[in-house]
């Protein structure tokens, strides 16, 4: 390769895609120096030729497809300082020590790679030289299948990196990782699944200035994480990241003694407990803390005004409480506040508008109360102003129209009142604005339509009042809009963005009238009214003296008729009776051999020639459809889920328990009763019938409950095990939205099953029933993805075509399925 350029020094092939192997002729380049074969895709082992190439530095052979070994010759190449090995291919270390004479590596990668059987890397005196240590996502690879015969305690480290005692080990440990790699600068041992301790001897390592232990499992020694005091002792250290690990620890008073050179810390998502030390004060030179999601109590400390060059505060959820402090404000250069969920409360500082530099503000999911300072206008470069879930009341600031720069506002769930200022459409950047769940009045303001970035619009679950602005066709961007359970009233418009709006964004807005597709009532033209009240005015003296007239005659006509037909009439009243009795043997014939804990247990019966009765066990919760309805009791989701499961247990039974499958055929919430345990019952088999098998179907003239009958029931009379699935599925939507099949907002085509598919996945909270869900709960996102897939068992049940649904042994299954995987 080399024998026409022997004073080649530097020769790089970097992502160009090449395949095949390296020739063993690089050897020949006897005065490389530097040589980059990254980022392509070379197969083949690496030739061990290139340990002839005495003078090389940098060697990059990462991003390929290499098999093999990791040639010991390389361990030869005196003057290597980077060799860089992430995502090799599938490499294996030799057992060789021709690595002790590679005196001056300075970078180490091992990143993202599978390098199999590593039970030995090197163990000499050259660790002394080691700068750079990169193991990011390799150790422990789930690609090497060598790991389990080697290892018996999950991913280790080798116990003789750096140790100049320099015993060979054969595995790899953290509790005993010596580190005497005294120039080492920095360290990364990100992503890869490490347990063990984090030893104090990395507080040996005075010139590291890097330090990445995040992502793994790492526990710590003792409960006031003592590695972090060692560490101390790093007095170049600038950026330290262990987030994502098992701590379970306290954050030692000794914090405060890292050296004045330290700007980044990321111990996020950790296990730390215990209060925010306030010597944390003392690192006047940081410039990011991210601890969120941990498990801190108490205040956030005072002290936080020592920390002069903060960028940026995050501590999301954990379990501060208190007042956000005022000493917040005299960290001139925060760009970045964020608190949110935790217990704060109190107001939103005013100070706030001091720190010109804040862009980014979330304070949301606490418990801050108060109202919204007018001073939040100062913070005039803001980008996100974030106070979802509290307890804010007063009116919005008018103040607020200040924040041009915006792209964000969310002050929704809180108890804000008054009207919307009309200064918001002066927001010309905002791309996302929610007011919804609060207390306000008054109309959506004309002009909102200039703002148009706006993207997503939710404004529900206020008591706004008037007509939706005309100036809103303007808003060629929206994406979302949501003005749903106000008082708005008039047409909605049609143009821009209207077009591909459904009725979920207008409804519970008795008096909007529009498109029939909005399931809103037709808007009326005042010539249509004009004209209606001028034709009722000229027929109305009319009509009601024919209306008179009519009605004497035709009671007169009645009495006549009513005496003649007295003896037919008695006759009728018989078929009546009979028919009912029909009904009363049926649902004899089917309780007498089923058995099963949820279907009405039948405790008597009473019977003469005029009377028939059953007498069922006492149910003292009453019908599903009187709980579900009350205005005093309300069923929570995991009470509502276990009914239906009960439910389906009893239909399954009727199915598939007995020698000849029975079909309820009428199945609804006021068939299912519930006793002093809330066990539900089903109930009624007075139209019941008894098919041959599963798919068997019979044909009858008896009708079930509209809304709950299958169409093949509804239209044809024919019935099989598949129209109880259909009735269970529409019961399952009812259940979970308190809609009534037969409610009056389905009409012009609209159905619970039509409403409930159009809304399927992405729009389900805003149809299901508003006392299953609170915005502000913390367990609102498994909530929504519990009564996602309910929702998808009831529309998989309510098919159309019988053959398409599916049975209710698999819709027992899946019940069962949700019910453990959500609680």
């Amino acid at each position: 390769m080399c024998r026409h350029s022997q004073n080649l020094e530097y020769f790089s092939v970097y992502s160009n895609l090449l395949s095949g192997e390296i020739p063993q002729s690089i050897g020949e380049c006897s005065r490389l120096q530097t040589l980059l074969l990254q980022f392509n895709q070379f197969t083949g082992p690496v030739p061990k030729q290139i340990g002839n190439l005495s003078m090389l530095v940098d060697l990059y052979l990462g991003d390929n497809n290499f098999k093999g070994e990791i040639p010991g010759e390389i361990g030869e190449l005196r003057n290597l300082e980077y060799l860089t090995l992430d995502e090799v291919g599938t490499l294996s270390w030799t057992k060789s020590d021709d690595w002790k004479h590679s005196k001056t590596i300075g970078e180490l990668f091992f990143s993202g790679g599978a390098i199999l059987g590593c039970k030995h890397v090197y163990r000499s005196d050259s660790g002394y030289h080691l700068q750079y240590v990169n193991f990011e996502n390799s150790l422990g690879s789930r690609k090497s299948h060598h790991w389990k015969s080697t290892i018996n305690h999950g991913p280790t480290s080798p116990k003789s990196w750096c140790n100049s005692a320099g015993t060979e080990q054969p595995h790899w440990s953290y509790t005993r990782f010596h580190f005497k790699c005294l120039s080492l600068t920095r360290l990364s041992l990100v992503a890869n699944k490490l347990t063990g301790h984090i030893p104090n001897s990395l507080g040996k390592l005075e010139f590291l200035h890097f330090l990445n232990l995040g992502e793994n499992d790492f526990t710590s020694e003792s409960s006031d994480m003592s590695f972090l005091t060692s560490l101390t002792n790093c007095r170049s250290l600038r950026t330290m990241w262990i987030q994502n690990n098992s701590f379970s620890g306290y954050l030692p008073n000794s914090i405060g003694n890292f050296s004045s050179s330290l700007e980044q810390i990321d111990a996020s998502n950790s296990g730390i407990k215990g209060i925010i030390p306030k010597e944390i004060g003392n690192l006047s030179s940081l410039q990011s803390l991210y601890m969120d999601n941990n498990f801190f109590t108490g205040f956030i400390p005072t002290t936080i005004i020592g920390l002069k060059n903060l960028q940026v505060l995050s501590l999301i959820g954990n379990n501060l409480s208190g007042l956000i402090p005022d000493d917040i404000c005299y960290l001139s250069y925060l760009g970045e506040l964020t608190l949110s969920k935790n217990k704060l409360y109190g107001p939103v500082p005013a100070c706030l508008s001091n720190i010109t530099a804040l862009r980014y503000l979330n304070l949301d999911s606490n418990e801050l109360n108060s109202s919204i300072s007018p001073s939040i206008g100062g913070l005039r470069d803001l980008l996100r102003f974030n106070v979802f879930s509290n307890f804010l009341s007063g009116q919005i600031p008018g103040e607020i129209g200040n924040l041009r720069v915006v792209t964000s506002i969310d002050l929704s769930s809180n108890e804000l009142s008054g009207g919307i200022p009309s200064t918001i459409t002066g927001m010309n950047n905002l791309i996302n604005l929610s007011l919804s769940h609060n207390r306000l009045q008054g109309p959506i303001p004309d002009l909102l339509g200039n703002i148009i970035s706006l993207e997503r619009l939710d404004l529900s679950h206020n008591n706004l009042t008037g007509a939706i602005p005309k100036s809103m066709e303007e808003l060629q961007h929206l994406e979302y809009l949501n003005i749903s359970f106000n008082k708005l009233t008039g047409e909605i418009p049609n143009g821009g963005p209207f077009g591909h709006f459904n009725y979920q964004s207008f409804i519970s807005n008795d008096a909007l009238c529009g498109s029939p597709r909005l399931s809103v009532h037709a808007c009326r033209s005042d010539n249509h009214h004009k004209r209606l009240k001028t034709l009722l005015r000229v027929l109305l003296i009319p009509l009601a003296i024919v209306s008179t007239v009519f009605a004497l005659t035709a009671s007169v006509f009645l009495i006549k008729r009513r005496r003649k037909n007295k003896v037919p009439t008695q006759i009728d009243l018989l078929r009546t009776i009979e028919g009912a009795f029909k009904s009363f043997d049926t649902e004899c014939e089917v309780l007498r051999n089923i058995r099963h804990r949820n279907l009405t247990k039948v405790v008597s019966s009473c019977t003469n020639l005029d009377f028939r009765a059953l007498i069922l066990e006492y149910m003292p919760n009453g019908s599903l459809e009187k709980l579900l309805y009350s205005q005093n009791e309300v069923l929570n989701l995991q009470q509502r889920l276990s009914i239906m499961i009960d439910v389906a247990s009893a239909i399954d039974y009727l199915h598939y328990g007995y020698g000849t499958p029975i079909v309820h055929c009428d199945l609804k919430p006021s068939n299912v009763l519930l006793d002093e345990s809330m066990v539900a019952h089903v109930s009624d088999f007075g139209i019941a019938k008894l098919v041959n098998a599963e798919d068997s179907e019979v044909q009858t003239k008896t009708l079930a409950t509209f809304g709950y009958i299958a169409p093949e029931f509804g239209s044809e009379g024919l019935v099989s095990t598949r129209c109880d699935v259909y009735s269970f599925g529409i019961m399952l939507m009812e259940t979970f939205t308190r809609k009534r099949p037969t409610d009056d907002l389905f009409t012009g085509g609209l159905s619970l099953r039509s409403w409930i598919n159009d809304s399927y996945p992405h729009s389900l909270i805003h149809l299901v029933d508003a006392t299953l869900i609170e915005p502000q709960e913390e367990s609102l996102e498994k909530k929504v993805d519990c009564i996602t897939l309910i929702m998808k068992l009831a529309l998989d049940c309510s098919v159309e075509l019988p053959g398409e649904r599916t049975n209710m042994k698999d819709a027992l299954a899946t019940l069962q399925k949700i019910r453990k995987q959500f609680f």
